[in-house]
């Protein structure tokens, strides 16, 4: 920011013609990359300044350059070719050599915007010869670097990562914070696509600290989405959606339409995981006008193929297969081959689901043939399970057995555990079919040793469905009753009626109570059974053959694992239960609130360490009120374990406890304020309900039974008190606050 204050300094108090021309020249080198508009006004008026003066020949091919180089920001890529070459030509009639270069490699990005690889690799390697012949470290590192980006698109990975490691290496000798992050970005990219996301994740962490060091804002958001989609990935899908947010925020922010498209795709694929194909479909078609509107060649074949996939999965299967060959034309014409096997793929599962299985086969083939060149390990696990189900529902069972066999083996290698568990269910109904029992057995024992694996995930699903049916469900019946009350209301007109009319309101009422509790009773047995499911199975395991130690300890740790789910929904539900009655029994007794809430701290401490969680506190000595302090301490224990459960790692929670007079009364106000992910208007309407499903996630992976709030609002009311939550919206935090009388 000094340097841009210095430039527009000396901008504003250049005495004469040429040192006015090169100020602004500078001025606007500095701004295209944050500001290209501004940069392109600056070179305008040095263009302006400058007419048809020879002497100026070597400013006005500057202004040129930065001013394509403005127009490739915003984009309007065909303009920029036409200014470039212009700068371009002039420094050639100066024979300025690292003129010369910059065009070349400027003129590259604009055609590799514009998906013409094959152009701007030419233009790449031009540039890369000149900056070696200069002996130019910084431009031959960056000229490296995008040679890197063309085999990247290209999918020729083993390539790109060569280019890329060779601009790391110069680009840290030189020490330019920038160009290192860029570096390990491109690097991350490379990861990413090779399905390395643990390595993908460190350079990207690496990329985003050095680019936050230097107030790179564009660098950054682009740095969030990259971070966003290595979660959506891992089908950490808060996190995910975290990141995302950021990410356009960001890009709202400064502007960049482009990239604000990305970030719409990307939010369409969260729905789309979530299986609402309708909100998918809509931020899909947003995204595609976007990009249509910006001639972004790459994102508007994504986005076709993505729009496809809806279709697929509304079975519309004409509109699929229409959008899918659209998408596979566009990246054929790229020669974008990574996305090609995709798209192949894709084709291959819209036939299979008309039964057309030769078409089918002949597509998962091509795809599989293009994944394995590319060194798509994991589009090659993907294909070969497809290819051994095709070859199954064909009657070709040593094909399928092969393929099925070859998909296990790198899935266990790459640790793909949901494709290890679908591969082997596969296989053991395979060898089923074939008599091949005693292998059926091996496979169902080790699909059974893999299956709690992905049994939480699939649960929770299963959970919020239930609690959505439920929820439907308990509103249509008290919407039924409401209107029976009313009919009875509007008919009685004598005492007797009135009468009459009140006991079967409450009949009524009695049996909606009874058809409640019995649907809550469904709503437990329904989410006992998977982990019921797991203790059975383990424990079947266990007495089946004498495993060896560590199995043992490691069927025992999934059993306890699945009886603490089962206890805490036990738990909850049988409290939620008590506090609907009336004839609660409080057992208070004057106790000092400050020290239950030291307990619940402590209680607290290891979570806390676990996500790296920073806790203040600010506790007044003294509140010394009368309750029941095991109640109380619930009441607490919820808030604090709530702000640690939906909070990021290495955020800040605080916890407060006071005394509030007033002329008219004195209480006690308790609060727990995090730093997670807000509220919106919508969560606020439905807080402190039973199964209320909320927007915010957990953000390490811990489960919730959707009771807590609720149980926490009748101990306070219980007492006499109040409870209520603030926030600023969603992405904001969220403060809980309980009041109790003095």
């Amino acid at each position: 920011m000094q340097l841009l204050y210095k430039l527009e300094h000396d901008s504003q108090q250049a005495q004469t013609l040429e040192t006015r021309v090169k100020a602004l020249n500078a001025l606007s080198e500095a701004l295209r990359g944050r500001e290209p508009q501004r940069a392109l006004s600056l070179s305008d008026e040095v263009l302006a300044l400058i007419g048809n003066r020879e002497d100026l020949s070597k400013a006005k091919a500057d202004a040129l350059l930065s001013k394509g180089i403005a127009l490739n920001m915003l984009p309007d890529y065909n303009q920029a070719l036409s200014v470039l070459q212009t700068a371009r030509t002039l420094y050639e009639s100066l024979n300025d050599k690292h003129g010369i270069a910059t065009s070349l490699k400027s003129i590259g990005n604009a055609y590799f915007c514009l998906a013409d690889y094959s152009t701007a690799l030419d233009y790449y390697q031009q540039s890369l010869a000149l900056r070696q012949e200069l002996a130019d470290k910084r431009g031959i590192a960056n000229s490296l670097n995008s040679i890197g980006d063309v085999y990247e698109v290209r999918a020729d990975y083993t390539t790109a990562l060569d280019y890329y490691q060779q601009s790391l290496a110069l680009r840290q000798e030189i020490g330019d914070t920038h160009d290192i992050a860029a570096s390990l970005n491109s690097i991350g990219n490379v990861c990413y696509y090779l399905a390395n996301y643990p390595t993908a994740l460190e350079h990207y962490q690496q990329s985003l600290t050095l680019f936050e060091e230097i107030d790179d804002k564009p660098s950054v958001a682009k740095l969030f989405h990259n971070i966003g989609l290595v979660y959506q990935e891992l089908g950490d899908y808060p996190n995910a959606l975290h990141y995302f947010q950021q990410s356009f925020m960001l890009k709202q922010e400064l502007g960049d339409k482009r990239s604000a498209a990305s970030t719409l795709n990307s939010i369409g694929n969260i729905y789309f995981y979530l299986a609402d194909y309708s909100h998918a479909r809509e931020y899909y078609e947003q995204s595609l006008a976007l990009s249509q509107e910006n001639s972004d060649k790459p994102s508007i074949a994504n986005l076709l193929h993505n729009i496809g996939n809806v279709y697929k999965a509304q079975a519309d299967y004409p509109n699929a297969l229409a959008y899918h060959e659209q998408s596979l034309a566009h990246f054929r014409e790229m020669d974008d081959k990574r996305r090609s096997a995709l798209v192949l793929g894709s084709l291959g599962t819209v036939y299979e689901q008309l039964s057309d299985y030769s078409t089918t086969l002949r597509y998962y083939q091509q795809s599989l043939e293009m994944a394995q060149a590319i060194g798509d390990r994991h589009g090659v696990v993907s294909m070969m399970h497809s290819i051994g189900s095709c070859f199954l529902k064909l009657g070709m069972l040593d094909d399928a057995e092969s393929a099925f066999n070859q998909a296990f083996a790198l899935a266990h290698e790459l640790g793909l555990k949901d494709k290890c568990y679908q591969t082997l269910k596969s296989l053991a109904n395979l060898y089923a079919q074939l008599g091949k029992y005693e292998l059926a057995y091996q496979m169902h024992v080790r699909f059974h040793e893999t299956e709690c694996d992905v049994l939480n995930a699939e649960a929770q699903r299963q959970l919020v469905q239930l609690q959505v049916r439920f929820e439907t469900q308990q509103a249509k019946r008290l919407a039924e009753l409401n209107a029976k009350e009313a009919e009875l209301q509007r008919i009685k007109n004598v005492e007797l009626a009135a009468a009459l009319a009140e006991a079967q309101v409450q009949r009524q009422r009695a049996e909606e109570a009874n058809r409640l509790k019995s649907e809550l009773l469904a709503v437990a047995a329904h989410d006992l059974k998977n982990p019921l499911q797991s203790i059975m199975g383990f424990a079947q395991l266990l007495a089946f053959k004498s495993a060896d130690p560590g199995t043992v300890r490691k069927y025992a740790k999934t059993i306890e694992s699945s009886s603490d789910r089962m206890l805490m929904l036990v738990t909850d539900l049988l409290k939620s239960m008590r506090y609907e009655m009336t004839n609660i029994e409080l057992h208070k007794q004057p106790y000092d609130l400050s020290e239950i809430m030291s307990m619940v701290v402590q209680n607290n401490l290891a979570q806390l360490e676990r996500k790296m969680q920073v806790l203040s506190l600010e506790l007044e000595p003294g509140c010394v009120a009368t309750i029941d302090v095991a109640r109380i301490q619930e009441v607490f224990d919820n808030l604090l374990s709530n702000a640690i459960k939906y909070t990021p790692s290495g955020k800040r929670i605080s916890v407060a406890l006071r005394r509030v007079s007033t002329s008219e009364q004195t209480y006690f106000q308790a609060s727990v304020k995090d730093e997670g992910q807000g509220l919106t208007e919508e969560d606020k309407a439905k807080l402190f309900g039973r199964f209320q499903r909320l927007s915010a996630r957990p953000t390490g992976g811990e489960s919730s039974t959707g009771l807590g709030l609720y149980i926490v609002k009748q101990i306070v009311e219980l007492h006499g008190g109040k409870v209520w939550a603030e926030s600023d919206g969603e992405g904001k935090g969220a403060t809980f606050v309980v009041e109790l009388p003095a």
